[in-house]
């Protein structure tokens, strides 16, 4: 029953290797193969892997030869050798060998497969080998469980913990945190949890740290905190988990004081504490806090890595001060292309377009190959520069690197462009792009309606809804104000329909630009009651409405909504106070238009 279930779960690209390698065994015919040159026959069978392919001694290949009981530890010898990324080719060449041999299902090897396999990044070819297990126990569960949820095949790892649940496998405290790290969602958690609570290991602080983080992925911040506070003795570990879920959440004063906890305590951070907490301090672009952080860092004698060093960067970034990033930079000897992307980034972000390109020209000097995060850096600096010809040199190049189809750098093109006012090549580039999504629609949708091509944007919208895409509220910020200058009545009330309709409307700021359309078609009625159903926490539904009312010179209107709104506490803004300077100019009322000037 389990062997059926698995075999179910496991990949096409699995199973076409398994039967393929079925065939050659049936066969038993090497030939002109690749495998047949690194073979050669000896008296225990019918082949073997010449010694110094594998790297195994000469006494090891005698002890072999005179005795082929001993052939499983000349091939464990081997997996080890070669059981690593690197020569994963050479690893399968192996594996391959073992099959020959008959000796796939020795116990030591076939948990050595397991094992490597696993470690190495191949979760489905080690869900091929348990597959073909005929006794598992906890500890194979353990590493296919492992296996799949460390590198990202989450279904397959919930759906082996729920196999082994049914063939009465208890979980240790090691296959529970790997499944909780499977979890992203938050019902699925609160079972695990549930479990946790049941199999008493609560207290268990590798448990305890996986729910922190499985309820952090939730977005279960008070959980995920009540949990932590269970925790008898907080290691660095579960510090690490609390500071980084508050980073990534938003909650960057809290991470930073979750760090200053920590301390005080007696932890010692990790290179992983700093580089959470320096990016908090990023988001929240306190170069106080980070230069503090970071002297300490100095103090303690650690070396800067990569991740320290970009939240860095970031952090001074954000502050505007790109000397202090750039000197981050310059000290870090080993760069990755994430590190050259922040750079870049943070010379973009501050207008510095010429210093962006010329560390986009260095890091291209040094062989280091661009990501899709580089090119969107690049054409940020260019947009932001105004430099429409270093931005057509740059799309040149991206083209030439098969970057041009990319979503993500399409899409930075076609905003590029639409920031320019060049709609044909906006219109050519979107039509190119292979996997087109909402974020690209409304790129392009934002590009039209920058130029007023009010015609051009209709058009887009309505091919998008044809094309099955649904729009989001980004994409009805770009439209509302096109139909109030170009639709007609009919198509400005279908429009709204559609924002009720996806649940937009109590948006205040796009209830404000609904409020102005209305306005300019001379629907009071319906713009007042586009305003009751706001909640008018802003200004800018009272701007709007006011504004309606000049619009359609009904002043007096006009008049009470701004003391309405004057009661209500609002300050105007400089809308509402044009607006109603022209009521009161229209409505001869000089006493309160004197007051309103005083505002």
């Amino acid at each position: 029953m389990r062997l059926c279930f698995l075999i179910r779960i496991i990949s096409t690209e699995a199973r076409a290797r398994v039967r393929k390698l079925t065939i050659h065994l049936n066969k038993w015919g090497l030939g002109s193969s690749s495998k047949s040159r690194k073979l050669q026959v000896l008296p225990y069978g019918r082949c073997s892997v010449r010694p110094l392919y594998l790297g195994i001694s000469h006494e090891e290949e005698r002890l072999v030869t005179s005795d082929k009981h001993n052939v499983w530890y000349f091939f464990s010898s081997a997996l080890r050798k070669w059981g690593n990324s690197k020569s994963l080719h050479k690893f399968r060449d192996v594996h391959f060998l073992i099959t020959i041999h008959g000796l796939e299902k020795h116990e030591v090897l076939e948990r050595l497969l397991l094992q490597i396999y696993g470690k190495v990044g191949k979760p489905v070819d080690a869900l091929a080998i348990f597959t073909q297990m005929h006794d598992s126990d906890p500890i194979s569960w353990n590493l296919v469980i492992g296996s799949t949820a460390k590198h990202g095949e989450y279904t397959f790892s919930l759906q082996l913990f729920e196999q082994m649940l049914l063939e009465c496998f208890l979980p240790d405290k090691f296959v529970l945190a790997s499944v909780l790290s499977a979890c992203c969602e938050f019902s699925g958690g609160k079972l695990i949890h549930a479990r946790v609570i049941a199999s008493g290991l609560e207290c268990e602080t590798v448990l305890a740290t996986a729910l922190v983080n499985m309820y952090g992925k939730s977005d279960s911040l008070a959980n995920a905190l009540q949990t932590f506070k269970s925790i008898d003795r907080h290691d660095v570990v579960s510090w690490n988990a609390m500071i980084s879920i508050h980073a990534q959440h938003g909650e960057n004063f809290e991470s930073v004081l979750l760090f200053e906890t920590m301390l005080n305590e007696g932890e010692m951070p990790n290179e992983v504490t700093y580089a959470s907490v320096l990016s908090a301090c990023a988001n929240e672009a306190s170069t106080f806090k980070g230069s503090l952080i970071y002297t300490q860092i100095l103090a303690v004698g650690l070396k800067l890595n990569v991740f320290m060093a970009t939240s860095l960067i970031n952090m001074y970034g954000n502050c505007g001060a790109t000397e202090h990033a750039r000197q981050i930079f310059d000290s870090v000897q080993k760069k990755d292309v994430i590190i050259w992307n922040a750079m870049i980034k943070v010379y973009a972000q501050n207008s510095e377009g010429n210093e962006a390109l010329e560390v986009f020209e260095l890091m291209k000097s040094l062989g280091v190959k661009p990501s899709t995060t580089t090119f969107v850096a690049i054409l940020e600096a260019f947009m932001s520069k105004g430099a429409l010809l270093e931005g057509q040199n740059m799309h040149a190049f991206i083209k030439k690197s098969g970057y041009e189809s990319d979503i993500v750098v399409g899409t930075s093109l076609l905003n590029m462009y639409g920031k320019f006012g060049v709609l044909g090549e906006v219109f050519t580039l979107f039509d190119k792009l292979i996997d087109r999504n909402i974020v690209s629609w409304n790129t392009l949708l934002n590009a039209c309606a920058q130029r007023e091509c009010g015609s051009e944007a209709l058009q887009t919208f309505e091919q998008m809804l044809c094309e099955g895409v649904i729009p989001d509220i980004a994409t009805f910020y770009s439209l509302v104000p096109v139909c109030a200058l170009h639709a007609s009545l009919m198509e400005c009330k279908r429009m709204h329909s559609l924002i009720v309709n996806s649940e937009h409307d109590s948006e205040e700021k796009l209830g404000a630009g609904i409020i102005n359309m209305y306005g300019r078609r001379g629907r009071l009625e319906d713009a007042h009651g586009v305003f009751s159903t706001l909640s008018r926490s802003s200004i800018s539904p009272w701007t709007a409405l006011i504004a309606a009312h000049d619009q359609s010179s009904q002043y007096i209107g006009a008049i009470k909504l701004f003391h309405q709104m004057l009661v209500e506490g609002f300050l105007p803004d400089k809308i509402s106070i044009t607006s109603i300077i022209t009521a009161f100019s229209n409505q001869s009322t000089l006493i309160e238009g004197i007051h309103v000037h005083a505002c």
